[in-house]
């Protein structure tokens, strides 16, 4: 049986190899934006779009002329601007505006289905993405106006910070996965293939560090445009 099992193994690794030798593989570069923002249930939470990086080594593996499995690694910029409103009636008013970056390494396993087959291929894709967290940057400005309750005077202080950190600094979780859906279209470009993406991706995961979030939860959401130069391999 263990010889038997051996020569089952040499032969399915053989016929994979066979399968990546004739397979047409490209590998290159994406860079490009994504206009991100998050989604929240937390009360007096205003959150609105920020706009980040996103540079990117895409694989492209052909499984047939219009099928394209498509994993990538890349560097991913997601966050929102925020604003954020406190206040005792009479005594006190805090108003926060805040612009936040998360950075993350992203791992999106794309499949594109290309449409036709002209030179210039539309393209709809779909797929899983999983964003590890490196890094958080949020800069803004705190405004506060304190009423002496006997006078009725106030005070405004205004503070503008710059904070960098890690996620565990936050209060975030490292972790973030979600759903991506887009379009786009690939055209031969000398040696190679450029692209133009629009990637649309749904965050499913509570961003919120588990321990400290109860029942607040902030979700992820971007549109990232991209352009992309890809070059055979084999």
């Amino acid at each position: 049986k263990s010889n038997t099992m051996k020569k089952f193994m040499a032969i399915t690794l053989s016929l994979g190899l066979v399968v990546a030798a004739q397979a047409q593989l490209e590998v290159g570069l994406k860079a490009g934006v994504n206009l991100a923002s998050q989604s929240t249930n937390i009360d007096g939470a205003d959150y609105g779009s920020t706009t980040g990086l996103y540079l990117g080594i895409p694989v492209r593996y052909y499984i047939n002329d219009n099928l394209v499995f498509q994993p990538e690694i890349a560097f991913m910029q997601k966050g929102s601007s925020f604003d954020f409103e406190t206040s005792v009636p009479g005594f006190f008013e805090t108003k926060v505006e805040s612009d936040g970056k998360l950075n993350y390494v992203e791992i999106p396993l794309m499949v594109q289905y290309l449409i036709g087959d002209g030179d210039i291929q539309p393209f709809v894709q779909a797929g899983p993405s999983i964003g590890i967290g490196m890094g958080t940057k949020s800069t803004g400005t705190s405004t506060t106006t304190v009423t002496d309750p006997f006078t009725g005077s106030t005070t405004t202080e205004t503070e503008d910070f710059d904070d960098s950190g890690s996620f565990e600094d936050a209060g975030l979780s490292g972790i973030d996965f979600g759903f991506g859906i887009g379009a786009g279209a690939v055209m031969e470009a000398g040696p190679g293939d450029l692209s133009l993406n629009l990637l649309y991706n749904l965050g499913f995961a509570n961003i919120l560090d588990a321990d400290t979030a109860g029942d607040n939860k902030i979700n992820n959401r971007g549109l990232a445009i991209m352009l992309g130069f890809v070059l055979p391999i084999n």
